[in-house]
């Protein structure tokens, strides 16, 4: 979101009126990112043009854009017997566009339950470390989020993104000793 303020709660004595802090509008403006990342860093990522949301179309012409970033940046991934993918069941990643171009891009996936983003790293790793590196600043054009986002990537040290996928088995064990109850 352009303007990332946190509302927060107060302290007051009896007599004391409390700070004015306005209630954020309700339809701010908003800029979707998309983000392929492995545990030595960021591959791809692309900005969506607003009010557009991810198709099967959307994200196969990202995959392909992903692996030809991979294939430069992480040349030993692509060589491997087959690349892993770790993807949920959204429409746009099940859909049969989709399901072909994973084939004939010879990506295994590794899926994991819907609705589980303390089971996907880039939602329980990257986007909170993202959302709090964010917190509290606003953003005058879309430009300056692009800039904040690459601002954030540099700033990340090279042990960022291997812990994120690292804690992936941990999560998953804690998911089956916890009976597959959400948990963080």
């Amino acid at each position: 979101m352009y303007d990332n303020r946190k509302r927060s709660s107060q302290w007051l004595d009896k007599d004391e009126s409390p700070k004015h802090c306005p209630k954020l509008d309700i339809h701010q403006k908003k800029l979707m990112v998309t983000v392929w990342w492995s545990a030595s860093g960021v591959i791809h990522h692309s900005f969506m043009e607003p009010g557009q949301s991810i198709t099967a179309d959307v994200y196969c012409y990202q995959l392909d854009e992903m692996m030809r970033n991979l294939a430069i940046k992480q040349p030993k991934l692509v060589n491997r017997m087959t690349p892993i993918l770790l993807h949920d069941n959204a429409r746009p990643h099940a859909a049969r566009m989709t399901v072909s171009k994973l084939q004939e891009l010879k990506l295994e996936t590794l899926r994991h339950p819907p609705y589980s983003p303390d089971l996907a790293p880039t939602d329980y790793h990257f986007f909170q470390n993202l959302n709090n590196f964010l917190s509290g600043k606003k953003f005058n054009s879309a430009q300056a989020v692009k800039m904040a986002f690459q601002e954030f990537i540099d700033s990340r040290d090279p042990g960022f993104y291997s812990k994120g996928i690292n804690e992936l088995p941990l999560k998953w064990q804690k998911c089956i000793d916890n009976m597959d109850a959400y948990f963080d």
